[in-house]
């Protein structure tokens, strides 16, 4: 007799379990639910079975897409948990688009969640366009020379079909080779927690050593340039190899086909710090684009009366940048720009970087544009 009173006390708390999940279906579904806030019965689930006693250290990525109730165990959640976070996914629709979602289901402690989210291969939010890195292959990560990447390798880890071509593109702008992993860094499709997760199995040094930047032993003597006016002739008359020549050359076309300062020169990353030292006191070009100089880079000095409203920049064309007051010559660089960035823009901040868009200007346009 007291046998069956047991079960039947065990039927009557599953029941009543059941009864709750089924009550804030709703809430759980939002993934808005606060612990504190829900039945006891319920809190039981997380504080009394909390993670399992045996605390796995994760040291390899995973995308909890592929995650069974048997695997989400395998990393430290007891079978209830395991089984609340399969059916939460199931309820956000079949899977996680982000690790924000994944923080939202009640079972995953602030604290646990922080130990799993370096090794989640999910971007971090959705924004109103897309992800960060909207492919959900699963892949393992190894050793890796990016310079020995095809199309498909960088797809294989993670990237989409166009940010791969972007990153072959970029490969070819910078003179046909990674020689170290900040130039990769350095690559706007590859986020700051993309390139995280993949910096352990990159194998380039860190960074240029400037002592290892070697250049021809010509002999030279330097004397007054304008720097737009050279062709890889001329500057390996001042030093550097054909290979490098011809990178700086590639340098000058990704940022509009024109030097304007000191600065940007400097910026090139196959000019050493020494070199630049060397040649700065012979640049005709002003050290930086202040305000007033960058309004200069127009053909003509008219003021054009327009009113803005909202506004794709990848939609315009050179006569639409006119239109909200750009020169000719200032909306075919940023026409050239965006192409350089595989053919459209993705962030605002892109387009702020345009060197042709001064910073007022930018403060105006901001507030207009959408993607």
């Amino acid at each position: 007799m007291i046998r069956e009173q047991r079960v039947g006390l065990l039927f009557l708390l599953a029941f009543i379990i059941g009864t709750e999940i089924y009550i804030h279906r709703d809430s759980l579904f939002s993934g808005k639910v606060e612990k504190d806030s829900l039945p006891l019965n319920i809190q039981n689930i997380i504080n009394s079975e909390n993670q399992t006693d045996s605390k796995p250290i994760l040291t390899t990525y995973f995308n909890p897409n592929a995650y069974s109730e048997a695997d989400w165990q395998h990393i430290g959640f007891s079978k209830k948990q395991a089984s609340i976070i399969i059916k939460y996914k199931n309820l956000v629709g079949g899977h996680f688009v982000s690790k924000e979602q994944l923080k939202q289901c009640f079972v995953i402690s602030e604290e646990k969640y922080n130990e799993l989210a370096p090794f989640i291969q999910l971007p971090e939010k959705i924004t109103g366009n897309k992800t960060d890195h909207s492919t959900f292959t699963q892949y393992t990560l190894k050793k890796f020379n990016p310079n020995s990447f095809i199309l498909t390798d960088w797809k294989n880890i993670g990237f989409t079909q166009k940010q791969a071509e972007v990153i072959i593109k970029y490969k070819e702008l910078i003179g046909g080779k990674f020689i170290s992993k900040d130039q990769l860094k350095k690559c706007f499709v590859i986020s700051e927690s993309k390139y995280k997760e993949l910096a352990p199995f990159i194998e380039l040094p860190e960074n240029i050593n400037q002592n290892n930047q070697t250049y021809t032993n010509t002999t030279y003597t330097l004397s007054q340039f304008n720097p737009n006016q050279f062709n890889s002739l001329d500057w390996q008359k001042i030093g550097f190899t054909q290979k490098q020549a011809e990178s700086i050359l590639k340098y000058k076309k990704s940022i509009g086909g024109i030097f304007i300062s000191k600065d940007q020169i400097k910026k090139c990353f196959i000019i050493s710090e020494e070199k630049y030292k060397e040649l700065a006191p012979f640049i005709q070009l002003p050290e930086k684009i202040n305000k007033n100089e960058q309004e200069k880079f127009s053909i003509d000095d008219k003021t054009i009366k327009y009113t803005l409203s909202k506004f794709n920049p990848n939609l315009y064309s050179s006569a639409d940048w006119q239109k909200i007051g750009f020169s000719q010559k200032q909306a075919e660089v940023i026409i050239k720009y965006k192409n350089k960035l595989g053919g459209r823009f993705t962030s605002k901040q892109q387009i702020k970087q345009c060197f042709v868009i001064s910073e007022n200007k930018f403060n105006e346009i901001e507030p207009y544009i959408q993607f």
